[in-house]
């Protein structure tokens, strides 16, 4: 299963996309915020401007799609993750994050902040926060396969996804990472 095509779906600065072009691989991108395609214009890539719930490509079209903490800020979040479906080939790789909403570390966060009094002054950086079983719930009825969907954690200083494997600290995940493939006809 050899990736040469790829869809970052909520691009952002760019950086994944980046790192898959130096890797030899055709990376497009969608973000709906226009200044974002901007910057990214000026440093060669051909950006576009787009709904997650409505991406411009047709059916079948990328190896690998993904997103990561885009979906959750969308009303109609089942639409944004069956876009990400459509456009991915028959085997190939759907990569979605969301927010993870028995995260102790966001539990701990949203204390410290009623505590302090914060709470409310602080605007939202996330839309929903989903458990496993509900986002396996979203997941399930779509033309995908072996799903596995697991707590992790991004190392702010090395931006890198570390698994949690021991007991204890699968309950600390921040975002859920749910990938899948989608199923061949």
């Amino acid at each position: 299963n050899s990736v040469r095509t790829s869809l970052e779906v909520g691009y952002g600065d760019g950086r994944w996309m980046s790192l898959l072009k130096t890797l030899g691989i055709d990376a497009y991108g969608i973000d709906i915020l226009e200044n974002a395609a901007l910057q990214l214009k000026n440093e060669g890539f051909s950006p576009i401007v787009a709904d997650a719930r409505e991406i411009p490509f047709r059916d079948d079209f990328f190896d690998l799609v993904y997103s990561f903490g885009v979906v959750e800020h969308f009303e109609g979040t089942e639409n944004a993750i069956e876009e990400h479906v459509r456009v991915a080939r028959p085997g190939g790789r759907i990569v979605i994050t969301v927010p993870y909403l028995y995260s102790p570390l966001t539990l701990y966060w949203a204390a410290l902040h009623v505590k302090r009094g914060t709470f409310k002054k602080r605007p939202a950086t996330f839309g929903k926060r989903y458990t496993a079983k509900n986002l396996r719930e979203i997941l399930e009825p779509l033309e995908v396969e072996n799903i596995t969907i697991e707590p992790f954690l991004f190392s702010i200083p090395k931006v890198k996804r570390i698994h949690l494997e021991a007991p204890l600290l699968e309950k600390l995940g921040l975002m859920l990472w749910a990938e899948m493939t989608k199923k061949r006809n």
